[in-house]
């Protein structure tokens, strides 16, 4: 199809700046039951063992199988 026309545009956008941060536990968990709690009890949540905080652009860029990061795997498969 490139030989149907003579200029073509092309564009894209950055959105993994975008990305959030999850809060993992269950609501069965007095402190995750609502958001309001969530924000009252934000000091106490990061202290919990029942409670973690992902960075989901670290895990969403990170092969679940090889435990490795694209940057990581973009070298391998270059090598």
């Amino acid at each position: 199809m490139a030989g149907d026309g003579e200029l073509f545009l092309v564009g894209g956008a950055e959105s993994m700046s975008r990305v959030p941060f999850a809060i993992r536990g269950t609501r069965s968990n007095a402190i995750l039951r609502s958001l309001e709690t969530v924000k009252t009890h934000w000091a106490e949540i990061l202290q919990s063992a029942d409670v973690t905080l992902v960075d989901m652009l670290e895990e969403g860029l990170t092969d679940p199988v090889a435990h490795i990061n694209m940057g990581a795997t973009a070298e391998l498969l270059a090598q």
